[in-house]
């Protein structure tokens, strides 16, 4: 989609467009899950867990769905045709964004079950 060299490294374009635009050269997922769990610590920990891991998925897709959808109004021929990318944010937020939610939900999930077990183990405190 972004000229990287096919689905196989689809997550590398991703965070190689995410990591210096958005986040200061890091990580937004991990910024995005610290973050998470801590504006909902008050709610428990299952639930901040959680909502951490969800919107470590749901920001970054969110960035790249605003980076590919300006791409038509600042990149354009002379004949007024986008350059790189075609499509506009009334398209790219909708098509990244709800998979995406979808996909932080299970992350959601696997997350806060791993936690549950690291917890049991005191592989963490």
């Amino acid at each position: 989609m972004v000229g990287g060299g096919g689905s196989g490294t689809a997550g590398a374009d991703v965070r190689a467009a995410a990591v210096p635009v958005f986040a200061g050269g890091g990580d937004s997922g991990a910024a995005a899950a610290v973050g998470g769990k801590r504006l909902l610590s008050g709610a428990g920990e299952t639930i901040s867990v959680g909502f951490g891991a969800w919107l470590s998925v749901v920001l970054p897709a969110g960035l790249i769905a605003l980076v590919l959808g300006i791409q038509p109004s600042i990149a354009r021929r002379a004949d007024g045709t986008p350059l790189f990318f075609p499509f506009g944010i009334d398209i790219t937020l909708p098509a990244v964004m709800l998979p995406h939610l979808i996909i932080g939900a299970g992350e959601a999930v696997v997350t806060v079950l791993v936690w549950r077990l690291a917890r049991a183990r005191r592989w963490v405190t």
